[in-house]
């Protein structure tokens, strides 16, 4: 499932504006860290879908952009906190990650 999910998504968002893609990427993000918070959800499962490799390049590559790219390299490391100091700090960190999404303030290169 990653693979061609992962592929199929990078590809419908190579199709469309890259406004949209950004608010369709966004969109995804809420929709994960809320299903990982309220349990739904595995932080396998939304590695997955949206906190991987393949759509950090995009954002970096194709978007051009840094908040989009924090965003997703932060949801890659929900698994390495989630073994290191277990589910409490999961919510704190989906909670980080919403609100980094939904600052909509800018974040260059040199903040990463």
């Amino acid at each position: 499932m990653s693979d061609s999910w992962v592929s199929s998504l990078i590809e419908f968002l190579k199709k469309i504006d890259n406004k949209e893609a950004k608010a369709v990427i966004e969109a995804i993000i809420l929709s994960a860290i809320h299903g990982v918070k309220d349990k739904r959800i595995s932080i396998s499962e939304v590695e997955i879908i949206i906190f991987n490799l393949d759509i950090l390049l995009f954002c970096k590559e194709s978007l051009k952009d840094p908040r989009l790219s924090l965003i997703i390299s932060y949801g890659m490391e929900l698994d390495s906190i989630h073994e290191l100091v277990g589910n409490p700090e999961i919510a704190n960190a989906c909670q980080e990650i919403e609100e980094i999404l939904q600052s909509r303030k800018s974040i260059s290169w040199s903040d990463l």
